[in-house]
């Protein structure tokens, strides 16, 4: 537009004289780079993608300038759309995933260590999922046994037996002895807690980051003393009954106690949700799926878990890492950044991409025209022609 509009200017100049005629030209040609040097210092010198042969994208820093670039075979022009031609997308739609692109977790917490774990580690490594289970070192020495008040014994594992058993799966601290906490003094309760975590550690040759309250007691002594342990979190006996995200690591309430009513309902519901970094815990005993009869039924939950392509099967301790790891992230309008030692996923408009620990990706919205009215879909503002400045940074 600009040279055939300079063109015309030399050619009436022509007409009128050649002093004129260069006179003339000098002005306009040049007022014309001198009022759009702004502009085009400001034009991002990025490769274009063509696609169907016109491309344009929208750059976060300049919506307010109202100025659209058209890409054309990897040539920069400055054009105006009509709305039968263009569609605007001004807001990028970003969503907190899990590895993979994953949009939920899933995981059972169970407690004790008993003989009836052996059946349900095969169960759940026949799924593939995951669990972390909650042993007291204390009870494993003389594989403590006791009668449960449904005729069912319930015997604790030893050492030899739980070292192999539990391979994949997350260890936790569940006390020395397994004892009621409530009346206990602050080093009564510290023993228990440093003790078990000592013996574990050694047994198992990993650190042991996580905790599960015994029985239906916590108090802000434990929670001190948890803290004061070593320990990144504590189960408590408490249900959410929900599918959000927890945010108190050391008040961590797991999904649903395997026994409530609720659970078939739940999990129904789990798998149609929408919420953002759902995730569904399972708490409970491998022993009432004896004293109930009920494993028939756990390992139908498991099998409509496992059939599930958006659910990732983690460990707790993996929940939590990963949700610290999110909750440090930076989303702007332009960057997602990763300030954590492990790698983020991001749904962004639909595509899922990683970020690795410690780095940032710079996203960007593709803006395709068409002459086609229902190409819109609805986004555009009918009747509205609106410019913006454009810049390619694919994820």
């Amino acid at each position: 537009m600009a040279v055939a509009f300079s063109i015309f200017i030399a050619f009436f100049g022509f007409l009128i004289g050649s002093f004129w005629r260069w006179i003339i030209w000098v002005v306009i040609y040049g007022g014309y780079y001198f009022i759009t040097a702004p502009i085009r210092r400001k034009l991002p010198q990025t490769k274009s993608i063509v696609r169907k042969d016109k491309c344009i994208y929208l750059h976060e820093d300049y919506r307010d300038k109202q100025t659209q670039l058209i890409y054309r075979k990897g040539k920069r022009k400055l054009m105006k759309l009509s709305k039968k031609e263009s569609c605007i997308m001004s807001k990028y739609n970003i969503k907190k995933v899990y590895p993979y692109g994953k949009t939920k977790s899933f995981n059972v917490t169970y407690d004790d260590g008993v003989l009836q774990d052996v059946r349900f580690v095969e169960m759940l490594n026949k799924y593939k999922l995951k669990g972390t289970f909650n042993l007291n070192s204390g009870l494993m020495e003389n594989e403590f046994e006791w009668t449960h008040e449904k005729g069912c014994i319930v015997k604790r594992l030893s050492k030899e037996k739980v070292l192999s058993l539990y391979n994949g799966h997350e260890i936790a601290s569940h006390t020395l002895t397994h004892p009621f906490l409530d009346g206990k003094t602050e080093e009564d309760i510290m023993y228990e807690l440093k003790e078990d975590k000592k013996n574990l550690e050694k047994l198992f040759g990993i650190e042991i980051k996580g905790f599960a309250a015994p029985f239906d007691y916590y108090s802000d002594l434990i929670e001190r003393c948890v803290k004061k342990s070593g320990f990144e979190y504590a189960r408590i006996s408490e249900e959410s009954l929900s599918f959000k995200p927890q945010t108190d690591y050391y008040r961590w309430r797991a999904t649903v106690f395997h026994l409530d009513d609720s659970l078939e309902k739940l999990v129904r519901e789990f798998l149609s949700t929408d919420e953002e970094l759902a995730m569904f815990q399972i708490v409970g005993h491998s022993y009432d799926l004896d004293t109930e009869n009920m494993w028939d039924e756990i390992e139908t939950v498991f099998r409509q878990i496992s059939l599930q392509e958006d659910i990732c099967a983690m460990t707790t301790i993996e929940i939590i890492n990963y949700l610290k790891a999110m909750n440090e992230a930076e989303i702007t309008d332009g960057y997602i950044v990763n300030n954590s030692e492990e790698s983020l996923w991001f749904s962004v408009n639909g595509n899922v991409c990683e970020v690795e620990p410690k780095s940032k990706i710079a996203i960007s919205i593709d803006i395709f025209y068409n002459e086609s009215d229902n190409f819109c879909n609805g986004a555009c503002d009918s009747g509205i022609r609106t410019y913006f400045w454009g810049m390619d940074i694919r994820i």
